[in-house]
């Protein structure tokens, strides 16, 4: 082969490890930073930290309000989205969003769906009792969806209640924030979430709830009502969390509106036929 027939080679490029997210490609400098704060507690990822249950609030049939206190939370300012994983049997561990409710600087509290008992999770919640010692991994940022002014449409199901609450909080001092959320039962739902609101975490009165229906037919509402965000030029980012069929579904309902990635942030919690997934 003659000289004039190689092709010119490219230049190499230091490689470098890709960072893995859930968030959007700007998280990923925050995230970073963030695992090297000292002021945030255990410094290796991971590492675990004695708590103690302090509150258990049955907030409605199907929903646990379950308050922590450690002296490593004093340390810690939970932002919106970050979560928090918790030892709910022995070699078993779940993440759920942490909030901060009252004053106490070494106290946090998490949102609990009880899938009918039927998950270690669900089996947990119900049996701790105030007084009962417990195990924390440190705070990890998970969502930076609130470091916008940009308004917010969070889509979710029961497992995301307690993220939503949390997003409803930081967006009154940013921009609006519209909350849909798929459920079994909208009353407990209500009432779960009017509880919320008498201590300090309200959801917009317009929330939207939308029950089941067989087949998913729930879900072509869901789908409208974030078209017609799209449609309307108004900027605005979009929270997509719960089951993973249904994130899939309605990120590729964003895509096909031309939201672009970056504005959209998917967090699956569960996936049918799949355990310890969060």
């Amino acid at each position: 082969m003659s000289q004039s027939a190689v092709a010119p080679r490219r230049p190499l490029r230091a490689w470098r490890a890709p960072v893995r997210t859930h968030d959007d490609p700007a998280a990923t400098t925050a995230r970073a930073d963030r695992g090297r704060d000292p002021g945030r507690p255990g410094q290796a990822p991971g590492s675990a930290q004695a708590a103690a249950i302090v509150a258990v609030h049955a907030i409605s049939a199907r929903f646990r309000l379950v308050t922590l206190r450690a002296d490593a939370f004093r340390c810690v300012d939970p932002r919106p989205g970050d979560s928090l994983r918790l030892r709910v049997r022995p070699g078993v561990w779940r993440t759920f969003s942490a909030c901060r409710l009252g004053d106490r600087a070494d106290a946090v509290s998490v949102v609990v769906y009880l899938h009918g008992g039927a998950t270690p999770a669900a089996s947990w919640a119900t049996a701790i009792r105030p007084g009962d010692p417990c195990s924390v991994r440190t705070l990890e940022p998970t969502h930076r969806i609130c470091a916008a002014s940009d308004p917010t449409v969070a889509f979710g199901d029961e497992t995301s209640i307690g993220l939503i609450a949390t997003l409803c909080d930081a967006s009154a001092a940013r921009g609006a924030l519209e909350p849909i959320v798929e459920v079994d039962e909208p009353a407990d739902a209500r009432r779960a979430l009017a509880n919320l609101a008498r201590r300090g975490y309200p959801l917009p009165a317009d929330a939207r709830l939308l029950q089941r229906l067989p087949g998913a037919a729930h879900l072509v509402e869901a789908e409208t009502v974030l078209a017609c965000h799209a449609r309307s030029g108004r900027p605005a980012r979009y929270l997509l969390s719960g089951g993973a069929g249904t994130v899939l579904r309605l990120s590729r309902a964003l895509g096909a509106q031309g939201i672009r990635a970056e504005h959209c942030v998917p967090r699956v919690h569960w996936a049918p036929h799949r355990r310890g997934l969060d």
